[in-house]
């Protein structure tokens, strides 16, 4: 899935992928746990998986750079597409009035660094897991979409077993009102660990 060369193309499609999953997010806030995010994403997977790898996260790009499957300067315009996508969605949401004014990726403001930290990493992990096997599966639309959708599902699932609303997605935090650089770190460090999780044990010598 994944293009060892920028073009516009792929600029474009991860753009407007991140795009359509932030206003998916947002427009289903405050609805409780909602399925708006994973089905959206496994769409736009689906969609444009052959155009750009469908990564739509600066931190499933950011797993993929560690693992060495997308060079530094490629990642990099992508991150900045994603960016550029989620900010204008939020934008589109404001004008539109479907954007809560008050908006939180975690429940409510008082949620500690050290347990943010934790859930976005440990979430991440899941979900990071889940795209690495798609990636090196070479797996490609329908199919490509439902397990990265459902990887993301996962993840989600799991910080919501300790109260917590994950996002998972560094482009789409931004339009928490309560944003910090913990959901960056977070899902960056959490997608890496996933990613080298799944080489590692892929890449293990098999018993005969």
């Amino acid at each position: 899935m994944a293009k060892e060369v920028t073009n516009y193309s792929a600029l474009g499609a991860e753009f407007i992928a991140t795009f359509t999953l932030t206003i998916a997010v947002l427009a289903s806030t405050g609805s409780g746990f909602s399925l708006a995010g994973p089905f959206a994403l496994a769409i736009m997977v689906a969609i444009i998986g052959p155009i750009s790898g469908g990564h739509v996260n600066p931190a499933i790009t950011f797993g993929l750079w560690t693992t060495r499957r997308i060079k530094g300067a490629v990642a990099a315009q992508y991150m900045i597409a994603q960016a550029v996508g989620a900010l204008l969605a939020i934008v589109a949401a404001r004008i539109a009035e479907v954007l809560p004014s008050q908006f939180t990726v975690a429940q409510n403001f008082t949620d500690s660094f050290s347990r943010t930290f934790s859930l976005e990493a440990l979430g991440m992990v899941l979900f990071g897991f889940g795209v690495a096997a798609v990636f090196s599966q070479k797996k490609q639309g329908l199919e490509a979409g439902a397990l990265v959708g459902g990887s993301l599902m996962l993840g989600l699932l799991f910080a919501s077993l300790f109260g917590y609303s994950a996002m998972l997605n560094p482009a789409v935090a931004l339009s928490s009102t309560s944003f910090s650089w913990v959901y960056i770190v977070g899902p960056f460090f959490g997608s890496a660990v996933g990613f080298m999780l799944y080489d590692q044990l892929a890449n293990s010598p098999k018993k005969k």
